[in-house]
C-alpha cells in the first residue's frame, strides 16, 4: 500500500512520464492533468489510503534448491498460506530473510505454501517445527549461521514426532510412541565424530545425528507412556497417559526456584535436587545444600546427557493429573476435576496464589484458588494452564449459582508491566488471577439446541518477553484471533509499535479481521516439497515467539 500524499505523488509521477515523450507540449500538460485526475479519482475509489500505513513488505524470492524445487501456489486459491509477523531477530520467522526485517503485519512466506505442521516452535535465537511425515526442522543463528539462500535443515527423522518444547540450548521432541528425544539447538554440538551404525540395521544409513532419549525413573505400567511435555527456562515437565506427573533438569538452575518439586513437606531446603546436578550419575535423588554448595559442583550441564532421566515427582505420587504446563520459572499441573496445583517462582505473583502466599519461591505444589469471592454455590473449574515467561492464563469455566448455563472466562496473573493482564492495567505483580473481561463471558445464540451457550476459547499462547495470542471458537463461523501485550517489536500485528492493554482483534492484509479456519486441504507438501496427504483435515493454529507471532496449518 502506498503512504499518504508521498504515494500519491509517485503514482503521478509515474503516470506523467510517458506522455511528456508522446504528446506535443501545447496540449500535453492538458492531457496529462487528465490522466492525472482520472487516475487519482480511479485510485481513491479503489484502494484506501491510510497516512500511517506501513510501507509495502517484498516477499522473499523462492528457493529452489532445499524445498524441491515444487513451483510456487501463491496465486491459488485453496493453496495452505501460512502467516508471520514481528521480528525476525535470529532469523527465526523466516529464515530466507534478514534477520534485520521487521515485519508489522501478517505477511505469508512463500517457502511454508501448502505446507501443514504437526507443531511449530519459537525461542529467542532459534526455532524449530514438525512436519506432516512427523520429521524435525531447525532454523535460526542459534542453530547455524547460514546465508539466506539456506532453509531450514532437517535434523531428527523417522521418528514420527508430534510436540516439540524449546529452551535456549535445548529441543525436546515427544514421538507419537511417547519417546522423549533431546538434541542441541545447535548445529556444530550435533555433530557425531564418529556416525553410529548397528549390525541389525545394516541397509540404513549410519546415525550421524547426536541425540538422547529422556527415560523415566520408576518402570511405566502396561500401555503408559509419555503424552504431553512443556518446557521452561531451565527445566522440563511429563505428563504420562496415566496422569503420572515427571520432571527433569535442564542445567544447574533448574531448581532455583523449587520449580522440579522435588521437595516433600517435611523438607526446608528448596534444593532437593537429582544428583546429576552433583555428579554424573543420574539414577537417584539427594537433597543438596545451600546455593552456594550447589553451585560449587563440577558437573557439566552444557551437555544433552547432563540429565537424562525423567523423575515422578513425589508429592504428585497417586495424584492423577489431565494437564502440565511449564512457565519460565514455575510450574502447573492440573487435575481433571479442573483444580490447579502451581509451585515454583512467584516475585510477580505468576502462581496466583493470591495475598495468602507472599513467598517469592514455593517449592510445595499448592492449589491455587480461582475466584474465591464467589457464591460457594457457583461451581467453577479450570478447562486449560497457560504460561509463558512471568505471565500466567488460567481458562475457566464457571456454573452460577441456580443456572444452567455456563460461563468460560480467562484469568490472567503475573508480570503485566506491558499489558498482558488484558484488563487495562500495567502491573509488574498481579498476585490474584484478573478477568481479562473483552474475551470472558461471550455468548451467542445456538439455532440447534434453540439456546444460548458461552464462546469457549479455542487456544491461548503466552510469549516469554510478554505479549498474549487468543482464539475464541464460536459455533457460528471461523474463529478469530485477539492480540495484547508487548508490542515492541510489532508482535501484535496492528502496524504500530505502542503496547495494547486489552484484547484487540489481528487483522489480516484486507484489514479484515483474522480469521481461523478449518478445511479439507487439496494436498499437504512436507517441507522437502513432496506431497505427503490428499484431502487431508487441517486447521489453522497460533504460535508466539520473543516478539515475535505466526498462525500456521496443523494437521488435525
Amino acid at each position: 500500500m502506498l503512504k499518504g500524499a508521498r504515494g500519491i505523488r509517485r503514482l503521478h509521477r509515474a503516470a506523467r512520464g510517458p506522455y511528456r515523450k508522446l504528446i506535443p507540449n501545447q496540449i500535453g500538460l492538458l492531457t496529462a492533468s487528465s490522466v492525472l485526475a482520472a487516475s487519482a479519482l480511479w485510485y481513491s475509489q479503489h484502494t484506501t489510503i491510510h497516512n500511517d500505513a506501513p510501507l509495502p513488505f517484498t516477499p522473499e524470492k523462492k528457493n529452489l534448491e532445499w524445498s524441491g524445487g515444487f513451483p510456487s501456489t501463491q496465486n491459488k486459491t485453496d493453496t495452505l498460506t501460512t502467516l508471520v509477523w514481528g521480528s525476525n531477530r535470529a532469523s527465526v520467522l523466516s529464515p530466507l530473510l534478514p534477520g534485520s526485517v521487521t515485519i508489522k503485519k501478517p505477511f505469508a512466506p512463500d517457502w511454508l505454501n501448502d505446507v501443514a505442521l504437526r507443531d511449530l516452535a519459537l525461542h529467542e535465537d532459534h526455532a524449530a517445527c514438525v512436519d506432516a511425515r512427523g520429521d524435525v526442522y531447525q532454523w535460526g543463528e542459534g542453530y547455524a549461521s547460514r546465508t539466506l539462500e539456506d532453509g531450514p535443515t532437517r535434523t531428527l527423522s523417522g521418528k514420527d514426532i508430534i510436540k516439540l518444547q524449546l529452551s535456549n540450548n535445548r529441543v525436546f521432541a515427544l514421538s507419537k510412541s511417547g519417546t522423549i528425544y533431546i538434541l542441541d539447538a545447535n548445529a556444530s554440538k550435533q555433530v557425531l565424530d564418529k556416525p553410529i551404525s548397528t549390525w541389525w540395521k545394516f541397509w540404513a544409513s549410519p546415525q550421524r545425528l547426536d541425540f538422547a532419549q529422556l527415560t523415566p525413573q520408576t518402570a511405566f505400567g502396561w500401555g503408559e507412556k509419555f503424552t504431553s511435555i512443556s518446557a521452561g527456562r531451565d527445566h522440563l515437565l511429563a505428563l504420562t497417559s496415566t496422569g503420572r506427573t515427571f520432571s527433569c533438569p535442564i542445567n544447574k538452575n533448574a531448581n532455583v526456584c523449587g520449580q522440579l518439586g522435588f521437595n516433600a513437606p517435611s523438607l526446608v531446603s528448596p534444593y532437593n535436587v537429582p544428583k546429576s546436578l552433583a555428579s554424573s550419575s543420574y539414577d537417584a535423588a539427594t537433597s543438596l545444600g545451600p546455593a552456594t554448595d550447589r553451585d560449587s559442583q563440577d558437573s557439566d550441564d552444557s551437555g544433552i546427557r547432563f540429565c537424562t532421566t525423567l523423575y515422578e515427582i513425589p508429592i504428585l505420587k497417586g495424584v492423577e493429573m489431565a494437564q502440565v504446563t511449564a512457565g519460565a520459572r514455575s510450574s502447573f499441573a492440573r487435575t481433571p476435576s479442573g483444580k490447579v496445583l502451581a509451585w515454583g517462582a512467584n516475585e510477580h505473583g505468576q502462581l496466583g496464589l493470591g495475598t495468602t502466599s507472599i513467598s517469592d519461591v514455593i517449592t510445595i505444589p499448592s492449589e491455587v484458588v480461582l475466584w474465591p469471592t464467589r457464591s460457594q454455590q457457583a461451581t467453577t473449574r479450570c478447562l486449560d494452564v497457560s504460561a509463558g515467561g512471568d505471565l500466567t492464563g488460567y481458562t475457566i469455566e464457571r456454573t452460577p449459582a441456580n443456572d444452567e448455563a455456563t460461563i468460560v472466562e480467562l484469568l490472567m496473573c503475573g508480570d503485566g508491566q506491558w499489558g498482558g493482564l488484558g484488563n487495562n492495567v500495567y502491573s509488574s505483580a498481579q498476585v490474584s488471577p484478573l478477568r481479562v473481561k473483552t474475551i470472558s463471558g461471550l455468548v451467542e445464540y445456538n439455532d440447534a439446541t434453540r439456546r444460548r451457550q458461552s464462546i469457549p476459547l479455542r487456544s491461548i499462547s503466552i510469549s516469554p518477553t510478554g505479549h498474549v495470542l487468543a482464539t475464541l471458537e464460536p459455533v457460528s463461523g471461523d474463529r478469530d484471533v485477539h492480540a495484547w501485550g508487548r508490542n515492541q517489536d510489532y508482535e501484535l500485528g496492528n502496524g504500530k509499535k505502542a503496547g495494547v492493554s486489552s484484547p484487540m482483534p489481528v487483522v489480516d492484509a484486507s484489514n479484515g479481521r483474522l480469521l481461523l479456519q478449518r478445511k479439507r486441504a487439496r494436498e499437504v507438501r512436507d517441507l522437502e516439497g513432496r506431497i505427503c496427504a490428499r484431502g487431508i483435515e487441517v486447521e489453522q493454529d497460533i504460535a508466539v515467539g520473543c516478539g515475535c507471532s505466526s498462525v500456521y496449518w496443523r494437521l488435525v
